[in-house]
């Protein structure tokens, strides 16, 4: 891989992985994997922790701040009732523009949260999960491994194609196969929780996706 993208040699490691004969659908797998290979490197993911806690921060704050400005006790002196009922529309926009951040920060939070590397997927999450994601949504292929009848060495199609796509950009720092078994497993639990938890989800900022 040179400055982030594919070279030939690997770009027909991967078609072959892929058991891809088009050119037109192996540009876009490559397209794919190679916009996965910049977030696993984003500076995103470096602040993702400090990130988290910044706009938890927010959340916390605003949401003070909406409500003790509801709370205000505002003057009724008749000579300034034009006054009086101007400041109670400026304070209900106000409150509602509170509510409006607080509710944002808190979906900010959750998707920095994401971006914290998990124990068993390590930093490299990003990267195993647009590995998943061209292989079920691009390829359409299952997502899942087998294992050796005699060895239980995990192997497989999708191994074979996750290998061809992370070698070039992880070198021989390539997960362990059983890392790899552990991505999946872990990916697989990661989709049903998200399609539970969105299916249950409604506001503005209902899903990550509004981000």
């Amino acid at each position: 891989m040179i400055d982030g993208r594919y070279t030939d040699a690997e770009r027909q490691c991967i078609a072959k992985a892929a058991r891809c004969r088009d050119e037109e659908t192996l540009n876009a797998i490559i397209g794919d994997l190679e916009k996965f290979v910049r977030l696993n490197s984003s500076p995103a993911l470096i602040n993702a922790k400090q990130d988290r806690k910044l706009w938890n921060d927010v959340s916390k704050k605003t949401e003070s701040l909406a409500s003790a400005l509801a709370r205000i006790e505002w003057w009724d002196p008749s000579p300034f009732d034009h006054i009086r009922k101007h400041g109670e529309i400026e304070r209900a926009a106000f409150v509602t523009k509170l509510n409006e951040l607080a509710e944002y920060s808190r979906v900010m939070s959750s998707f920095s949260n994401r971006l914290v590397p998990s124990v068993r997927v390590s930093k490299n999450r990003w990267l195993f999960r647009g590995v998943f994601c061209v292989w079920t949504d691009r390829l359409g292929f299952k997502l899942r491994f087998s294992r050796d009848a005699d060895t239980k060495r995990v192997k497989g199609p999708l191994w074979d194609f996750f290998e061809a796509a992370a070698t070039p950009v992880l070198g021989t720092n390539l997960p362990s196969r059983e890392t790899f078994a552990d991505a999946v497993e872990a990916e697989k639990q990661r989709r049903a929780k998200r399609q539970l938890t969105n299916s249950n989800r409604t506001g503005t900022y209902a899903t990550e996706e509004n981000i």
